[in-house]
């Protein structure tokens, strides 16, 4: 088997912020993690090309830490030593296990009642998946009936949209403002056998929607300032009774996103705390 060329690249920003950027980058790139060993504690993206020049790279990385309100980086890119990467990835990787969910890279279902997310973790390392999409996929399960039409803003790799087309059988509007997360949504839809149930969408927010379009249920995960920011849009399109699954955010500000939704006529039905994230339900009354 070809050992394929592998591509490090590092960023150093600041350690008490390190959790942001990993969260607003995952979506984007499939190998992406903290070397905790570097005293710098870098956050390092891994890929298996580069099919452009490293101030293009840098460019879009800037681009999408902007659109999450982080300050911008310096990128430092180096080719990593050859290396059998796919045959050592099969000792690396492991499957994220949920109450109701298994993620991982097998295209067979391997767990009697899991739901299965087959995902491409990249050639070395596996899913990722932060704590803040750990409590989107739990708090599907908490939702007191089964939704029939579903937003998924901000779709990133697609894993909420194709969570919610499997439990529930339902049809998934993704929108994403990037047009590298919207074919990426698509992918990993083909590759779970939902393309039929979920369409990727690219545009700006809720400006991708039409006013009169609802939905029985939304999911949003992204951080505390554009939530708040998108309150009123989000009541606008979401259905009497309907429910909101939110997160993106840490527990020292779910306070602020619960009540600038309260304010726009949404209560609180649940709250999940993973590590220091939190995602809450909200229900439009």
């Amino acid at each position: 088997m070809p050992k394929p060329t592998i591509y490090c690249i590092k960023l150093s920003p600041q350690k008490e912020n390190l959790d942001h950027y990993v969260h607003a980058l995952e979506n984007h790139f499939d190998c992406v993690t903290i070397n905790c060993l570097d005293p710098l504690q870098q956050i390092e993206i891994f890929l298996p090309c580069l099919t452009f020049s490293k101030d293009d790279l840098e460019e879009k990385i800037n681009s999408i830490l902007a659109h999450h309100k982080i300050p911008p980086v310096t990128i430092e890119a180096n080719l990593v030593e050859e290396r059998d990467w796919v045959g050592e990835s099969q000792k690396i990787i492991e499957d994220v296990e949920l109450e109701r969910f298994i993620i991982s890279e097998d295209p067979k279902p391997h767990k009697d009642g899991k739901i299965h997310i087959q995902l491409n973790p990249g050639l070395a390392f596996g899913t990722g998946t932060h704590s803040s999409t750990q409590g989107c996929l739990d708090g599907l399960t908490l939702l007191p009936k089964h939704p029939k039409k579903i937003l998924d803003m901000g779709c990133g790799s697609g894993i909420l949209s194709i969570a919610a087309a499997k439990l529930f059988s339902a049809k998934v509007i993704a929108v994403d403002n990037d047009a590298f997360s919207v074919l990426s949504t698509k992918n990993n839809s083909l590759r779970n056998n939902v393309e039929d149930r979920v369409t990727a969408v690219l545009g700006e927010g809720y400006n991708a929607l039409s006013s009169t379009n609802t939905f029985d249920l939304i999911l949003c995960n992204i951080f505390a300032k554009p939530l708040c920011e998108m309150a009123p849009l989000l009541k606008l399109h979401l259905n009497k009774n309907g429910f909101a699954v939110l997160s993106g955010f840490l527990t020292n500000q779910e306070e602020e996103v619960i009540e600038r939704h309260m304010d726009c006529g949404l209560s609180l039905y649940r709250s999940i705390t993973i590590q220091d994230w939190s995602t809450v339900i909200l229900k439009n009354e």
